[in-house]
């Protein structure tokens, strides 16, 4: 057989030496340390195996089995004849010889049965180093999965706070804007009651004095006629003395009535005309109180719907509120879970280490008991086991330096870590200031747009003081015209009374009065009629105002009933989000008692492994440690270029920006020299206004009373384009109208992502139960893995191991 790891020039270096057989006796001749043969002839030389790749330093103790020498035939003659006594001596060392022999095949074959044994075992320690890797892969796979998950989240659950804040702010501001539309119409409400209430007052007051004015007529009539009666009795005593006169007045009567009859089409005309006149103005304030009644109907309906959108807005946000403490709730749990896990992890590592630690010293003490009993069995074996031992701990020493090494490069990344996400920390929140920035200057562009329209509604009211003073010319020529028409009936009734006086004797004059006393009445009964019909009106808009009332009510609960539906929904989403969460839990507590029992399978398997190790093996993974290092070494010499060439560039830009940071400072300079020019021209400024100051405070105090009297004004203004605003309506309403749908359009779109973030941590979490079904099925028991065949290095003396190639100590014969 050969043996692994063997130095080549082991066998180059070999002198050509043979001892003799009694050489063997290790009683009675010195020993021969590591095998070596001092006389030639006796040993056939064996072909070197083939240079390795991967050959090592320290070679194991090999031997070269002895050949027995080529029995000649001797001739006997006479004078080589030998006695008895030293044919007996040969024939005693000849038995000694073979028995010596014997002895040395038996301790090779045990020899071999330990190496097939020590092969078997690190095939299977490198089965198990395998398994091991695999599973430490996938586990610091997932770790860098759920790191990744976690900034994720933490990333998704900043970006909801931002917009959250965002909605609140808008939310203060739609709230803002509720309570400011409500003062101005509980304002526009007052205006408009008491507005109605002294309309109420004029017709009631136009209605009194029609009344006073039809009584007064009848008065007179009433007067006129008991005048009359005793114009008649005078007239019938006095018939016989006018006869005569009576024929010249009669010409005249007849002259007068024609001109009376005049007078009556002229009068007739007149209050036909102020009937029309008084029925227009009675139908523009029918107009203006259903124009009013029509107002107050749309800004309880326009109140109504705000207040909806407003509480479907709150309860909207009362939701997100709930959903992001909830959030909250889950991430401080999975932060805390992360953080436990990673103490029980160091934990373990901890432990680990320290059982490392007693395996060691373990596997010390039966490698030295192992070798104690081998040294009894091959003494010549010694002095290869104690450079072995040396060598052992020289690499002990550097790794434990490299480790070392390695926890300080740990946790330099950790810190620089820490430091990248405080950095990112602070650009979100530069980000959030921008934005904060952002929608002060959207305020402000939204306050000049206001300002604009109060101008554009301030040139309306102009407009329309214009348009009332030129209402109010009407009025009063429409004043002086019933001024005029009063006179003309004043005189008119002069003239009826003149004609009484002069017409005691005529019938018709009375008829005609009658007649017109009951056209007064037929007038008087028709304005009666209206004022029926005016109040039944009332009643009808009061009934149908009552019926919007209660229509408004039942709308309202039915808004309430949907609130609450869409309550319910919400709440059983957030219990099946819980109940996601509990599965959650529950399979994250699997995969750790997966994991624990992995670590069980593992510490088993190490003690077993500890129990059947030898200096071989030992040496072995030591040496596959120092190629590891090595390669860790080259990667970390790698990543320390890269980092220096980083560290050149960071430099550059660091240079770059000082200079930009030196213009800035020259600049910052040259601006303070011109603030302190400024400030010195100010002082200059203030010592020539010295003297002035008197005439400025004079002026001041003018400036406020000129203030309190534009106030004075604006405060009319604004009265006069509230009472325009009920009679127009407010146009300013469809702007918030579309303030609010775009406030909807973009909570919309937020519950879009929200669920599109959902379904992507759905994906996340299904990834991981497979990744642990996939850990699970890796740790079953019943599964054996092929181990791969290195192709590359076949005559490698690790490919070497177990073959049943001839030994040196082999018997070739």
């Amino acid at each position: 057989m050969s043996f692994s790891k063997a130095k080549i020039q082991r066998f180059n270096d070999v002198k050509e030496c043979t001892p003799s057989p009694a050489t063997y006796n290790v009683s009675l001749q010195e020993k021969v340390k590591l095998g070596l043969i001092s006389k030639p002839g006796t040993y056939s030389k064996l072909g070197s195996p083939t240079r390795s790749e991967t050959g090592s330093v320290h070679s194991t103790p090999c031997f070269q089995t002895p050949t027995l020498p080529l029995k000649k035939k001797k001739f006997l003659s006479f004078k080589s004849a030998k006695t008895s006594s030293q044919q007996e001596e040969l024939r005693e060392k000849i038995v000694e010889c073979s028995n010596k022999d014997q002895y040395i095949r038996d301790l090779i074959e045990q020899i071999e049965e330990m190496t097939g044994k020590v092969n078997n075992l690190e095939r299977e320690n490198l089965r198990l180093l395998e398994e091991k890797n695999g599973c430490e892969g996938a586990l610091s796979d997932l770790r860098q999965q759920h790191l990744e998950d976690n900034l994720k989240r933490t990333k998704k659950y900043e970006g909801i706070n931002t917009n959250l804040q965002n909605v609140n702010k808008q939310l203060r501001q739609v709230r803002r804007e509720y309570e400011e539309l409500k003062s101005q119409n509980l304002v526009e409400l007052s205006k408009l009651l008491s507005n109605i209430a002294k309309f109420q007052k004029l017709y009631d007051d136009s209605v009194k004095q029609s009344r006073e004015e039809t009584e007064a007529l009848v008065k007179k009539l009433e007067d006129s006629e008991a005048k009359v009666v005793l114009l008649e009795d005078e007239l019938r005593g006095k018939n016989k003395e006018h006869s005569k006169k009576v024929e010249t007045l009669l010409a005249q009567h007849e002259t007068l009535l024609k001109k009376f009859e005049e007078n009556q089409i002229k009068a007739a005309r007149l209050e036909g005309e102020f009937s029309q006149k008084l029925q227009e103005k009675n139908e523009e304030v029918e107009a203006l109180l259903k124009k009013l009644e029509d107002n107050e109907n749309e800004l309880r309906e326009k109140n109504e719907e705000h207040s909806k959108k407003v509480e479907t807005l709150l309860a909207q946000h009362d939701t997100l509120l709930k959903k992001l403490e909830e959030s909250q709730i889950k991430a401080a749990r999975l932060e805390e879970e992360f953080s436990q896990k990673l103490q029980e992890k160091n934990q373990e590592l901890e432990e680990s280490e320290a059982k490392i630690a007693l395996l060691e010293r373990k596997n010390s003490e039966e490698h030295s008991k192992e070798t104690r009993v081998l040294l009894k069995k091959l003494e010549e074996s010694q002095a290869k086991v104690t450079l072995l031992e040396e060598n052992f701990k020289d690499v002990k020493l550097l790794t434990d330096l490299q480790i070392c090494d390695k926890i300080k490069e740990v946790e330099d990344g950790w810190k620089q870590k820490l430091e990248e996400k405080q950095r990112e920390h602070e650009a979100i929140l530069k980000e959030c200031q921008a934005i904060s920035e952002y929608t002060i200057i959207q305020s402000e562009v939204e306050k000049n747009q206001v300002k604009k329209l109060l101008e554009e509604k301030e040139q309306s009211h102009q407009a329309l003081v214009k348009k009332f003073e030129l209402l109010e010319e009407e009025v009063g020529f429409m004043k002086s015209e019933k001024h005029k028409y009063q006179l003309s009936i004043s005189t008119f009734k002069d003239t009826i009374e003149v004609l009484k006086k002069r017409l005691f004797n005529s019938d018709r004059d009375v008829e005609q009065l009658k007649e017109e006393l009951e056209k007064c009445e037929e007038k008087i009964l028709t304005y009666e009629k209206k004022i029926a019909e005016l109040s039944s009106q009332l009643l009808e808009t009061q009934t149908a105002n009552e019926e919007l009332e209660m229509q408004y009510e039942s709308t309202s609960k039915l808004m309430q009933n949907q609130v609450q539906t869409i309550e319910k929904n919400l709440l059983s989403k957030v219990e099946v989000l819980q109940n996601e969460a509990k599965q959650l839990k529950k399979d994250k507590q699997l995969l750790n008692e997966v994991l624990s029992q992995h670590h069980d399978q593992q510490k088993l398997l190490n003690e077993a492994q500890k129990a059947i190790e030898k200096s071989h093996s030992l040496i072995y993974d030591l040496e596959n440690r120092q190629s590891e290092l090595e390669d860790r070494v080259r990667s970390y010499k790698l990543k320390l270029d890269e980092e220096t060439e980083e560290a050149a560039e960071i430099r550059k830009k660091y240079i770059e920006k000082s200079g930009k940071y030196d213009e800035l400072a020259h600049q910052f300079e040259q601006l303070l020299q011109e603030l302190d020019k400024a400030k010195d021209r100010i002082q200059e400024l203030e010592n020539l206004i010295g003297p002035y100051q008197e005439q400025l405070e004079a002026y001041q105090n003018e400036l406020v009373v000129l203030t309190n009297e534009k106030n004075v004004f604006e405060n009319e203004a604004k009265e006069l384009s509230l009472k325009y605003a009920e009679i127009l309506g407010h146009q300013n309403h469809s702007q918030k109208i579309k303030h609010i749908e775009d406030l909807k359009t973009k909570y919309l779109e937020k519950t879009k992502k929200n669920v599109d973030l959902e379904a992507k941590n759905l994906k996340l979490n299904k990834l991981i139960d497979k990744l642990s079904r996939q850990i699970e099925d890796m740790n079953k028991p019943g599964k054996k893995y092929k181990l791969v065949e290195d192709k590359e290095n076949l005559a490698s003396p690790k490919s070497l191991k177990g073959t049943q190639s001839p030994g040196p100590l082999k018997d070739k014969n």
